[in-house]
């Protein structure tokens, strides 16, 4: 299966279809020129997710080995620990009664000036049951993407 409608929501069978949701957003806005898997340190693409939109973070809780990352649109080198005022919510599909919790992701980007970040979209696949989308859509990060994706790597 690849990405399908069912109803409302997109479904698919693997973390690949990820990117096909984000090109999918180039037929109703500007297209995504720059697409990252995120993946752990220990190699697993699987984690629980928390996120903040008002101050553009989401925390990453591997499910394999337990590291956890921030990811967030800081203009900041090194580590960042997260903005103190920050209410980080967790992040669950409807299908959490099966186990739900755990997600594939991806961050897309469309670019101004073609370099500079105008948006960032993280986008998720739940490994339970294939639903598929958005988990965070941020407007003006303004520095390039390279930079943006280096922050997946901010590990706590």
């Amino acid at each position: 299966m690849s990405l399908q409608r069912r109803g409302e929501d997109w479904y698919s069978d693997s973390a690949a279809d990820l990117k096909a949701l984000l090109e999918r957003h180039g037929e109703t806005g500007d297209p995504i020129e720059a697409v990252t898997e995120v993946a752990c340190d220990c190699g697993s693409r699987v984690f629980s997710t928390q996120t903040d939109d008002d101050y553009q973070e989401v925390a990453l809780f591997c499910r394999a080995c337990g590291a956890q990352y921030l990811f967030h649109t800081e203009r900041i080198e090194g580590y960042y620990e997260g903005n103190p005022n920050a209410e980080s919510e967790c992040v669950n599909c409807p299908c959490t009664e099966r186990g739900g919790s755990f997600f594939e992701l991806a961050v897309g980007v469309t670019l101004y000036d073609n370099r500079d970040v105008d948006w960032a979209f993280v986008v998720c696949r739940c490994v339970a049951c294939g639903r598929t989308g958005y988990l965070a859509e941020w407007h003006r990060i303004e520095y390039p993407y390279a930079e943006l994706f280096a922050h997946l790597s901010n590990k706590l």
